[in-house]
């Protein structure tokens, strides 16, 4: 029980994560919303933010990227875009595809844990 609250303590809201098993295996996805034994990902595409798929924890790999934009509208709001979604997760796959970046180009990118 304690490895499962530990492990549950890495997980925030607004964090890209990947998607360890199911048929979204290998996809990136944004947490929008926790509780205490899954997570409910959207990708803006696919899964749109009204209907979010639920997640064991146990299913997916956090990464140590999070959206502060989107995390911040979620509290504040309790919604989002979906291309606020879409942008993150594309920020996110050009950061793992191209090595450093400038400060200029950093701005726009999601912060490290």
């Amino acid at each position: 029980m304690k490895a499962l609250k530990e492990a549950a303590s890495r997980i925030h809201l607004g964090q890209i994560i990947i998607v360890l098993s199911g048929r979204d295996a290998g996809k990136n996805a944004v947490v929008v919303r926790l509780d205490d034994s899954c997570v409910w990902l959207a990708d803006g595409r696919e899964r749109k933010f009204a209907k979010p798929k639920r997640k064991n924890r146990r299913h997916i790999q956090p990464t140590r990227f999070i959206a502060d934009e989107i995390a911040y509208v979620i509290e504040s709001t309790g919604n989002v875009d979906d291309a606020k979604l879409v942008f993150a997760l594309n920020q996110y796959k050009k950061l793992n595809l191209k090595g450093g970046k400038s400060a200029a180009e950093r701005s726009n990118i999601p912060r490290k844990i």
